[in-house]
């Protein structure tokens, strides 16, 4: 008998000597993958503020919200735009976070009517910056600003994000810059559309060599010289209570600069042909199952928002035990507890399901259970909660604070759960096996009976819930095989399960019928189940 040497995780095991609700495993969620997917042009907007009044500043459309720090509002190409005229101050801030992405993109609306006309080897006008907090205030660090030359030989309009690198319009020029050549002849006093676009991997549509940074401006390219790359590229990390500022003059520095309608992506994006279109709230799915979400269960609601969360009443028998969330990675945030039925959680930027988990109360299972294993914490071991005292002898296995609806126990080669021998299920007319499991990726055994969960095994007679290799699970109550004629039932589903996600597991049996149910989905039936007496060896939950 070969021991299996996998990692699967087990979590509250309970089984019982009668038919659960053969239709409504209401304890089951089905976990999906969460694949995001590439994102296309209305997917990815962690940001827009239409920048057109003090409360439009104070209430993004989408993201988080921003802070006017200083100016005043003036016409803009969609309603009114901020205004900045004093140096050294910035406009308008935002949480810098939003500017710590693989890939993005930066968009809005500027112009620029400042003197001297001329730009200095330095950042004279600043659309958008790194504020770092230090001692006199803040330190500014550019993102995207006009500069005669940046320090890595670049000029005009130029671009800078830590970790990537720097560009400008073209190379630096002792003849000079002025801000109407680093916009290649445009009057910089007119509404223009700035884009910069980035990411650690690279632009494909910059074609080669590989460009990771550059600026748009009106939706052409504006960028063409690339001095000071960083190389390997890698996201920059910014300090506690740093801010994006949008807008900043220089001392010597005069006149107006004014932004609107700005927008964050977390892709870099670089088709601006929607610039003229101020946008609509781009909204994500979310869905409730076994409970509600703002009163509904299901709606779509913009990234950032905050949304409360309540859970059905159970039915008789069952009581509230966490949330479980597809996928399992999205950031709620921290108002968000999975242990509280009436909770609340801030959208985030993609599709979101959420079901509310029940579980059985053990005195209304009472009549019927033979063993409860909830694995909550380290120290209760495999303590029979069912209070029929089939405690478990564990070998091994460790204790993951990981699991539906607590915790749970690590299974492997060597690690397993010794039940004991008075379990013996397959002897019943009736009874229902309920478990959550999570497989890793690593290989499954494929020299023997494959991974095994739940394992009452003896010479020519077998009951086991095994995994086989490409991850189908198979349920079998039988003798026989070598010299013997096999009989007994099985039931089975061939889709794969080894996804390093938690499902739900419910066996059934009734007389000869027989069911095998998987997320709350019927995977199998049978109507040729059969009782086996006979097997007295002790039940082991993972062991091989």
């Amino acid at each position: 008998m070969k021991k299996i040497s996998i990692l699967v995780i087990l979590s509250a095991m309970w089984m019982t000597g009668q038919v659960a609700n053969a239709t409504g495993f209401s304890d089951s969620s089905d976990k999906g993958a969460g694949d995001l997917g590439t994102p296309t042009p209305t997917d990815g907007l962690l940001l827009w503020n239409r920048l057109g009044s003090e409360d439009q500043i104070a209430n993004s459309e989408v993201g988080p919200d921003a802070t006017l720090a200083n100016g005043t509002f003036v016409p803009g190409p969609f309603g009114n735009a901020v205004e900045l005229s004093v140096p050294n101050q910035p406009a308008v801030t935002l949480p810098v976070e939003l500017m710590r992405q693989e890939s993005g993109c930066i968009e809005f609306w500027a112009k620029v009517n400042v003197t001297p006309s001329s730009l200095v080897w330095g950042s004279s006008v600043i659309l958008a910056a790194y504020l770092e907090p230090s001692a006199n205030g803040f330190s500014t660090y550019p993102f995207i600003h006009f500069n005669g030359n940046d320090g890595a030989a670049n000029g005009g309009l130029c671009a800078r994000l830590g970790g990537i690198g720097s560009a400008g319009t073209a190379p630096y020029s002792t003849s000079g810059w002025t801000y109407s050549s680093a916009l290649k002849g445009a009057d910089p006093a007119e509404w223009h559309h700035y884009a910069m676009v980035w990411s650690t991997q690279e632009i494909a549509s910059l074609g080669t060599p590989t460009r990771r940074l550059a600026i748009f401006v009106d939706g052409v390219l504006n960028t063409g010289s690339w001095g000071g790359p960083v190389i390997p590229p890698y996201v920059a990390d910014y300090a506690e209570g740093g801010l994006l500022g949008l807008l900043y003059m220089s001392s010597g520095t005069t006149g107006h600069i004014a932004i609107d309608n700005v927008k964050i992506w977390n892709y870099a994006k670089t088709d601006f042909s929607d610039r003229f279109t101020e946008g609509e709230v781009v909204t994500y799915d979310v869905t409730v199952s076994k409970g509600s979400i703002d009163g509904t269960t299901s709606n779509s609601f913009p990234a950032a928002t905050l949304l409360n969360i309540r859970a059905d009443t159970p039915p008789t028998g069952w009581h509230f035990a966490s949330w479980t969330v597809e996928p399992e990675d999205a950031d709620l945030g921290s108002t968000f507890d999975a242990l509280q039925a009436e909770t609340s959680l801030i959208m985030p930027p993609h599709a979101i399901t959420l079901t509310a988990v029940w579980v059985p109360d053990v005195t209304s299972l009472n009549s019927g259970l033979q063993l409860y294993y909830p694995f909550t914490s380290a120290t209760e071991g495999a303590t029979d909660a069912s209070g029929n005292g089939h405690d478990g002898v564990l070998h091994g296995t460790t204790w993951q604070d990981d699991g539906r609806p607590a915790g749970s126990r690590l299974l492997g080669s060597g690690n397993y759960i010794d039940v004991g021998a008075e379990v013996n299920f397959a002897a019943w007319e009736q009874y229902s096996i309920s478990l959550w499991f999570k497989r890793d990726l690593t290989p499954i055994d494929a020299t023997g009976y494959g991974d095994k969960l739940l394992c009452k095994t003896d010479w020519y007679s077998d009951q086991h819930l095994r995994m086989l290799p490409g991850g189908s699970l198979h349920f079998s109550v039988a003798t026989g095989g070598g010299p013997y004629p096999s009989v007994g039932y099985w039931v089975q589903c061939w889709e794969n399960f080894q996804d390093n996600m938690w499902h739900h597991l419910v066996v059934v049996r009734s007389n000869n019928l027989a069911t095998l149910w998987i997320d709350g989905v019927q995977k199998s039936v049978t109507s040729n189940a059969i009782s086996i007496t006979s097997n007295t060896k002790p039940l082991y939950l993972g062991y091989s």
